[in-house]
């Protein structure tokens, strides 16, 4: 996992210019290969500034994590967000073990039948966030279930929140690789064949038209285990209560910069609201975001945000946010994963609207006939 997270990093985080920090975060990799934990621990515990170097901090915290220092780890997992905000890695990791500190740990992994064939994504959980994750698991069981194999995945989120507990990954199928325009081509029907024992990649942000035929399956897959759901049930009773029709967006910030990351100005939320607002029965607007400071933006509006429903889920803070904006019955997006994902999982919403930067402002839109992401 660390040889491919420091090829990863190489690209994404500007402290690996710094040779001798990553000469240390190598060294201390070949020790952790080779049985010597001690010895790379105090290397990176003492020989470099652990809270500006990303690939130390993972490091290290994955050494807490075999060691079952479950809460020093944890600490080292959000110091590594911190460092770079986007990465799925400290945020899988830290969501999991937080979890399970909470709910206790998932079911067993499915044992594999030898005699199936399999797929797997080694990088599930690694490369890209929640509503990436989501994707990426959704086309793997799709492609999957199309030839018949079984379903082979790391230790991810999805284990926890709903009961998602397939086979793990098998060494030998690693060398051989899909990619994403091969599944969805075996998927849309414009391949006769795909293979098996496979490893799969690709982030699966396009459209949606490819594999829309599995929209009942992929719908019912991401229900959650009962104790989520009973955390996640009460807090959409409560919200409801507050108002006949639930108006949900998603403001998301935090990682979002540019490119096609970008933000949806509030401005353009708001031009929306004023235009549909007056023409529903005893609207009330939920907001979801990564920053609460854009409340002020709605102060206008009946606001409610995940905290005036329910204490924070350890681990998965961000779920009561995706419920509601999977159940709302009117949802503005942002171009975002996250969002797109819950409206890809919404069956009952009467409008689905996007910030479209064509337009400059949102516009309604179908999740299941476009891309999950806009340029």
């Amino acid at each position: 996992m660390v040889s491919a997270l420091a090829g990863r990093c190489q690209t994404k985080c500007n402290f690996l210019s710094i040779e001798d920090s990553s000469t240390v975060c190598a060294v201390a990799e070949r020790q952790t290969v080779a049985g010597r934990n001690p010895a790379a621990a105090v290397m990176l515990e003492t020989g470099m500034d652990l809270p500006g170097h990303f690939l130390a901090l993972i490091q290290q915290a994955q050494m807490r994590e075999q060691r079952g220092e479950f809460d020093a780890a944890v600490a080292l997992y959000e110091q590594a967000s911190a460092v770079n905000p986007g990465h799925a890695l400290p945020f899988t990791r830290r969501g999991i073990l937080r979890l399970r500190q909470h709910l206790g740990n998932p079911g067993q992994p499915r044992r594999i039948d030898p005699a199936r064939p399999a797929v797997m994504m080694l990088n599930l959980g690694y490369n890209g966030r929640f509503g990436n994750q989501l994707l990426q698991y959704g086309l793997l069981r799709l492609y999957a279930e199309r030839l018949g194999a079984q379903v082979l995945t790391p230790d991810w989120i999805g284990r926890d929140l709903f009961a998602l507990n397939d086979g793990l990954p098998v060494a030998a199928y690693a060398g051989r690789t899909i990619d994403e325009a091969t599944l969805l081509g075996v998927l849309a029907g414009r391949a006769e064949s795909g293979a098996t024992n496979v490893n799969a990649t690709g982030y699966f942000c396009g459209s949606t038209v490819d594999w829309s035929a599995g929209r009942a399956k992929f719908q019912r897959w991401f229900e959650p285990v009962p104790k989520v759901r009973i955390v996640a049930d009460a807090c959409w009773r409560k919200l409801k209560k507050m108002g006949r029709t639930v108006v949900a967006i998603h403001v998301r910030r935090g990682d979002f910069s540019g490119g096609r990351f970008w933000p949806t100005p509030a401005e353009w939320y708001l031009a929306w609201l004023k235009q549909i607002w007056t023409g529903l029965p005893t609207p009330m607007l939920y907001l979801a975001t990564d920053d609460p400071k854009v409340a002020t933006e709605f102060a206008d509006y009946p606001l409610v945000m995940a905290n005036d429903l329910s204490a924070p889920l350890p681990g998965a803070e961000f779920f009561i946010d995706h419920w509601i904006l999977r159940h709302a019955d009117v949802l503005g997006t942002s171009n975002s994963t996250f969002s797109g994902t819950a409206a890809l999982l919404n069956t009952r919403m009467a409008h689905c609207w996007r910030p479209d930067r064509t337009v400059a402002g949102l516009r309604p839109f179908d999740p299941w006939v476009e891309p999950v992401l806009l340029e």
